[in-house]
């Protein structure tokens, strides 16, 4: 068996493994999960006619990492925003080249 011919199924999928969240007026609390499957933003809150702002947490954090949470409720409070907050915390607990290599491979597949 030659080890070059042999391909590692990698153990983070970003088009799996990355989940956002989608907090408005109508749901401040409680997220709404966008996919990518166009019909979770249809039959969301989502306000087409509102801003649209984005979280993203750092290397060791989450979701609920505190200035997610700031952040978010700060966004509403402002204004009519359709926040949506990226959690890829799957991703951390894989090497960083990994998570380099699936990116790459998911801009691909959005082509």
């Amino acid at each position: 068996m030659n080890p070059t011919n042999v391909e590692i199924e990698p153990s983070y999928d970003p088009m799996t493994d990355i989940v956002f969240l989608l907090f408005t007026q109508r749901n401040r609390l409680e997220p709404q999960r966008l996919t990518f499957d166009m019909n979770t933003v249809r039959n969301s809150n989502w306000n087409p006619s509102s801003g649209l702002r984005f979280i993203l947490h750092g290397w060791g954090g989450n979701f609920e990492t505190a200035h997610n949470i700031f952040l978010t409720r700060d966004f509403l409070n402002i204004a009519d925003h359709n926040v949506v907050v990226i959690d890829w915390s799957a991703g951390r607990k894989v090497n960083l080249t990994e998570i380099y290599y699936s990116n790459k491979l998911l801009k691909v597949q959005a082509r």
